[in-house]
């Protein structure tokens, strides 16, 4: 379990935009130099970022639903 010290907004803001996702994406930091495409809107449902590497290969992600949950 991992607890991440900062208010909802913050995370919300660095995954529902892939822009900003991608400040932070482990996967993109393997590989610095792989291309990316950003595609649909710039945030939330219909989203989309595709990449292709040497190590990381071809793949892409689409946000299809966004669901909002209290935590406690």
């Amino acid at each position: 379990r991992l607890r991440i010290q900062a208010p909802p907004a913050t995370i919300y803001g660095l995954i529902q935009d892939l822009h900003q996702f991608n400040r932070w994406n482990p996967w993109l930091r393997k590989e610095p130099s792989a291309k990316g495409e950003y595609g649909g809107p710039a945030a939330g449902v219909g989203a989309r970022y595709g990449w292709e590497g040497k190590e990381l290969g071809q793949g892409s992600m689409e946000i299809i639903a966004e669901v909002t949950a209290r935590l406690s």
